[in-house]
This record gives C-alpha cells, sequence and structure tokens, in this order.
C-alpha cells in the first residue's frame, strides 16, 4: 500500500510540474508577437567567423570552382563561413581581397561607415534585373 502512495504522490508532483512549466512565461521579455507593430530594424547579418563579411554572402560563394585549363585543371576554392582568414583571401589573383570584393562597388572606408544598401551593383544598372556581386572565386574585377 505504501508503494502505492509513493507511486500516486511522484505522479501528482510530475503533473504538477508539467502544467506549471507549460503556464510560466518566457524568460526573455518579448514587446509584441504582431509584425505590424515590430519596432526593429533590418535583420541582424550574421558573421560567424567575424570577418566582416556575412554568412550569407560567405555561404553563397563557398562551392569551389572548377576552372579547365588546357595546361592543367585548377580549383578555386570559395569563401568559408567558419575562415576568419579568408577575407584577406585573394583566391582569384585579380588584385582584390575577398572583402573589397563583398564590399564592391564602396571602398573599405565607407563599406561599413556610409553606405545605406546592399553591396553590388543594383537591379537598376544591371543588365539581367538582378543584383550583382563580385564573385571572390572569378577574376571579374
Amino acid at each position: 500500500m505504501r508503494r502505492k502512495q509513493t507511486a500516486a504522490f511522484l505522479a501528482i508532483i510530475m503533473l504538477s510540474s508539467v502544467l506549471f512549466l507549460s503556464q510560466t512565461r518566457p524568460q526573455s521579455p518579448v514587446g509584441s508577437t504582431d509584425p505590424d507593430d515590430a519596432t526593429g530594424g533590418a535583420p541582424v547579418a550574421v558573421d560567424t567567423d567575424e570577418d566582416q563579411i556575412p554568412d550569407v554572402h560567405e555561404s553563397a560563394f563557398a562551392e569551389p570552382l572548377l576552372i579547365f585549363d588546357p595546361l592543367g585543371d585548377v580549383t578555386v576554392q570559395g569563401l568559408d563561413p567558419l575562415d576568419s582568414t579568408d577575407n584577406t583571401s585573394d583566391a582569384d589573383r585579380d588584385g582584390a581581397t575577398a572583402l573589397q570584393e563583398f564590399c564592391w562597388p564602396y571602398s573599405l572606408e565607407s563599406c561599413f561607415s556610409t553606405r545605406l544598401s546592399l553591396t553590388g551593383k543594383s537591379p537598376e544598372e544591371t543588365e539581367s534585373g538582378f543584383r550583382e556581386y563580385l564573385d571572390p572565386r572569378k577574376a571579374d574585377t
């Protein structure tokens, strides 16, 4: 009889704790869940390796590029969101670092201080109608 009472008591304690936890508020305060009431700005650009190139840009150009050449095929390495030194790399050997190619057409000085838009050529300035970026794997500067 004593074991049944202990088991019943423990079951009641466990169920009440689950009910209690499901009713508690989240620990981080939220002003509103209505998207129309949002007061924040644009989404934060995540930069895991802190090399000043956002992860989304590094992921877009992460795949190695294979260049076929009669003298021998060459593989140009892409960017790595976890490598903090790839911003100084010049894998395509065009004279511009990966950070300079990310900032294009802005200079490094104005890229992080005075620019008010995305990097790359705006869709209005391109023939394709899409925003164009310099590819850090191709000598396109």
